[in-house]
């Protein structure tokens, strides 16, 4: 399901004390000024889940998501970035670069997990294979040393 960006809520869960979360402020907030350029009405969030408060259940009640399974929720730690548009909720998985941010948020929906790590261009995996296929054959020179 495509939509557009005229009704999009990007949004972040973290926690206080999360490192991680600390270090996204920076980007988060070039994001934020970048996509508040763009036509579109972009909406934003940032909600504080370190304590056992209903605040997602409070977003999940505002985006109208009834289905347990597609609601907000955090995604293996924090922090947790989202985007949510008519009942449907993407996460993303990327670098935490506010470039990288702008474009993940710029693109139609489609649901569940965006990686941007499975974007690379060919010519990075071209030189991550020759560095792999040296690494194998200096691990079979040094087998062969060992064996005479």
């Amino acid at each position: 399901m495509a939509t557009n960006s005229k009704n999009i809520m990007v949004g972040r869960i973290h926690a206080l004390w999360c490192g991680h979360c600390k270090a996204l402020v920076p980007e988060w907030s070039k994001m934020k000024k970048e996509l508040s350029k763009q036509r579109g009405g972009y909406k934003f969030v940032s909600v504080e889940q370190s304590k056992e408060e209903p605040h997602l259940e409070r977003l999940n009640k505002y985006l109208k998501i009834d289905d347990n399974a597609k609601k907000v929720q955090i995604q293996g730690g924090y922090p947790t970035i989202f985007k949510a548009s008519n009942g449907v909720v993407e996460y993303y998985n990327g670098p935490r670069m506010a470039e990288n941010l702008v474009q993940w948020a710029k693109e139609p929906m489609k649901g569940g997990s965006y990686n941007a790590t499975k974007r690379r261009n060919k010519s990075h995996d071209k030189s991550r294979n020759r560095s792999h296929k040296l690494s194998k054959s200096r691990t079979a020179a040094k087998s062969r040393r060992r064996h005479h």
